[in-house]
């Protein structure tokens, strides 16, 4: 089975995109919902969201590449809470929100592994993580390994059309200040690997797929632009760029009972 999430600007030359960039970025958007009305939606919506609140009572999450401990956050935010979840991080170093983690390990990946005393997850939250390293291979047989059976990974990072949108510096040009549009903007980055890919590999790793996409939100974006360009927030422009075009792919798979 061929897995590939597709959106309509994939086809377009890096010229066309970067004419269709700039062309969102200048557009004028009537704000129709408060800013945290809209953060709580963006929140409640995305895919990376859903599968969080969608995990079992009290489950265990390992958040890989956790960077800032940001996720933990969907705990006791918007809306709908998830005080019993039980998360456990892993990062380079020790981010500003990891004292809302049950614990947490800091380390190179592909260096050395996970430990956690050899506990097996509920869930395994890796988002924007396998961009950054050589082989990921490496993770999903982590991931087969160290999940409960039953329990579910999801995996969120860029497309390779991502390598085709105009450079940060294109948007800064134009009074856009935004952290990455241009897959080659971060210098961290090893590869937006094919969906296909992955894919192979989850399945090679002995998991099921269960459902994948891409991280679209045409309205989302246009409500990000607008209230990103009124504060200056780079956070919410970049997004609002990501959104718009689909900028990341995702991948829910579980290991069988």
């Amino acid at each position: 089975m061929v897995f590939n999430a597709s959106a309509p600007f994939d086809s377009l030359s890096p010229a066309e995109l970067r004419e269709r960039v700039l062309k969102f970025v200048a557009s004028e958007f009537p704000i129709h919902w408060d800013k945290g009305l809209l953060d709580q939606y963006v929140n409640s919506v995305i895919p990376r969201s859903i599968f969080v609140r969608n995990a079992p009572e009290n489950a265990h999450l390992l958040d890989l590449g956790a960077g800032d401990g940001g996720l933990a956050t969907l705990k006791s935010w918007p809306l709908v809470t998830r005080r019993d979840l039980r998360m456990h991080a892993v990062s380079l170093e020790c981010g500003a929100q990891f004292s809302q983690y049950e614990d947490y390990e800091l380390g190179n990946f592909e260096e050395t592994l996970p430990d956690f005393n050899g506990m097996l997850f509920d869930a395994i939250m890796c988002s924007h993580f396998i961009e950054h390293i050589t082989d990921p291979t490496r993770a999903l047989q982590f991931f087969s390994k160290r999940l409960k059976p039953g329990g579910a990974v999801y995996l969120e990072w860029p497309h390779p059309f991502s390598k085709n949108m105009p450079s940060l510096t294109v948007l800064r040009d134009v009074g856009v200040d935004v952290m990455t549009t241009n897959f080659y903007d971060d210098l961290t980055h090893k590869e937006a690997w094919e969906m296909d890919y992955i894919a192979s590999g989850i399945e090679s790793a002995g998991l099921r797929i269960s459902a994948c996409g891409r991280v679209w939100f045409d309205f989302v974006a246009d409500q990000l632009m607008a209230h990103g360009r009124k504060l200056n927030n780079t956070v919410d422009m970049t997004y609002a760029i990501w959104y718009k075009f689909a900028w990341a792919q995702y991948i829910v798979a579980s290991k069988p009972l």
